[in-house]
């Protein structure tokens, strides 16, 4: 055993709360970063339609519309969900 190695304090447990709100917050991360996969899709899907509406010829507005709806359903419902998700672990008592 080296010097060093045996001047090295042992790590303090992490206490049980400690890890299960880590845990808690890494899932939270994982599906925030699966909602910014969405986000970032959804705008460049945004910026090709920008670009297509500026380089063309001028386009019937209901229909533009119906396509930026649809376009926007998928985040729309996602964040909806995130929303729902969220306030109700909050509320739980576990919190």
């Amino acid at each position: 055993m080296s010097v060093l190695a045996s001047t090295i304090p042992p790590a303090p447990a992490v206490p049980p709360r400690a890890r299960a709100l880590g845990a808690r917050l890494a899932g939270l991360s994982g599906h925030d970063s699966e909602l910014v996969g969405a986000l970032n899709d959804a705008h460049h899907r945004l910026a090709g339609a920008n670009d297509r509406l500026l380089s063309g010829p001028a386009g019937d507005p209901l229909v533009i519309h119906h396509q930026i709806d649809r376009a926007s359903a998928p985040i729309s419902r996602r964040q909806s969900s995130a929303e729902r998700s969220r306030s109700t672990s909050a509320s739980s008592p576990n919190s």
